[in-house]
């Protein structure tokens, strides 16, 4: 099960997020850490961690009429801990 959390009227307010239109080979990423990377199969090319849009692109059925930027701008995801490795990688 994935939660997802509406934000408050504050945290809004304390971010300002840049969603990048640019096709998926061309945005930057964030790299792994050097452990993370080292527990990685030789021929992995799995070594950066998924950002907002590829986690909108698995949001659960009940939010598929949610927009990208209302997705981003208003719910806070949260993931079990069994399924914060799988998902987020």
């Amino acid at each position: 099960m994935v939660l997802v959390h509406p934000r408050s009227i504050s945290d809004k307010a304390k971010n300002i997020v840049f969603i990048n239109p640019a096709p998926a080979e061309e945005r930057t990423f964030l790299l792994k850490s050097k452990e993370e990377l080292q527990q990685l199969p030789g021929n992995s090319e799995n070594v950066a961690y998924s950002n907002q849009i590829e986690r909108y692109a698995k949001r659960p059925n009940s939010m598929e009429r949610c927009a990208l930027s209302d997705y981003i701008a208003k719910y806070i995801v949260k993931y079990p801990k069994k399924m914060m490795k799988s998902f987020l990688t």
